[in-house]
């Protein structure tokens, strides 16, 4: 069992029928493969965490790699995992506006979505998947 988490920009705008799209497809390739996690969008960079096989998530990361819904893709962090972290979710997707990270990470020294520490995006993930 392997995850990824990658950081890219937006090329759509939130709210949209593109980017709705995004997470229809994502949950419907997901399911065929096996694959489940987190999409969130916000201060246009979006932030996905992915987990399945290594051979499934390689060819999801491959598929998202060349989508043109989104640009400068990079990887966060990778690797083994020994269970899943989002095993109920084929992919969720937090959309509301009192879930934004900036509102849940509401400390003095405020860094932007895109750029929080690994652990500090997990732990929002995490957060929402108690609470949903």
């Amino acid at each position: 069992m392997d995850f990824t988490i990658y950081r890219s920009t937006s090329l759509v705008e939130k709210g949209s029928d593109a980017y709705h799209d995004i997470f229809f497809a994502a949950r419907r390739n997901n399911a065929r493969a096996n694959i489940t996690g987190y999409l969130h969008c916000e201060d246009g960079c979006f932030v996905q965490y992915i987990e399945g096989t290594t051979v499934a998530v390689d060819l999801v990361l491959e598929k998202i790699s060349q989508d043109i819904r989104h640009k400068d893709l990079i990887i966060l962090a990778s690797g083994p995992i020994g269970t899943r972290r989002f095993g109920r979710w084929d992919m969720a997707l937090v959309d509301q506006e009192l879930d934004l990270f900036r509102n849940w990470n509401n400390k003095q020294d405020y860094v932007p979505f895109g750029q929080a520490p690994i652990e500090t995006i997990l732990a929002f993930f995490s957060h929402h998947d108690q609470t949903s």
